[in-house]
């Protein structure tokens, strides 16, 4: 079984009356890192990716989460106490 590693990004938090806040994160075996990173940067741009195709969804498109629907868990939490 190979390492697991998990990358986390945070995108659009919308205003407080209905807005949404998207916090999406990236598991991926460790040897493919070499593989979708360049140079040193940290492979945020995966989760920024499947955070624009959420809310891309949410705003009525959905060709984007189309694509990734195997491959995206997608939970709602209420965040509001």
């Amino acid at each position: 079984m190979s390492v697991l590693q998990a990358f986390a990004d945070e995108s659009f938090r919308e205003d407080d009356h209905g807005g949404f806040y998207v916090l999406a994160a990236a598991i991926l075996p460790v040897e493919r890192h070499a593989e979708l990173r360049e140079d040193d940067e940290p492979l945020l741009w995966i989760p920024d990716i499947v955070a624009g195709a959420v809310r891309a969804r949410r705003q009525g498109f959905r060709d984007y989460t189309d694509h990734l629907a195997e491959c995206v868990i997608e939970l709602q939490v209420d965040t509001r106490a």
